[in-house]
């Protein structure tokens, strides 16, 4: 798991990756932070389970299968891996968001088969 998230912060824009448990535990990170890892996985757990009942029993959408988030100063894509866990990478706000989709599909099925 660690050598995938290693190689998503070599690509251009990503500052840090996470797999978070849906309890959002963090379960392993790789990259630098602004905010405590810990945090971040709490946060972004909260926001994930928040919006998964949304599209899926209210908008009847099924599941989240990536969510991003653009804030000011980053952008933070929540991937969904299976159904205890989730990917969220953390890059740049100008950052190429259909290199971004690549790398991070690939990813995601990496992480499918170790997870």
């Amino acid at each position: 798991m660690e050598e995938i998230l290693e190689a998503l912060i070599k690509v251009q824009g990503i500052e840090s990756a996470l797999i978070v448990g849906k309890d959002g535990l963090v379960i392993t990170f790789a990259g630098e932070m602004t905010n405590d890892a810990d945090f971040i996985g709490a946060s972004m757990a909260d926001i994930f389970n928040t919006l998964e009942p949304i599209f899926s029993e209210k908008l009847k959408e099924g599941s989240i299968n990536l969510a991003l988030l653009e804030a000011e100063l980053k952008k933070y894509f929540l991937c969904s891996i299976n159904e205890v866990a989730f990917l969220v990478l953390i890059g740049e706000p100008k950052l190429n968001l259909g290199l971004i989709r690549l790398e991070l599909n690939a990813a995601v099925e990496k992480l499918r088969e170790v997870l």
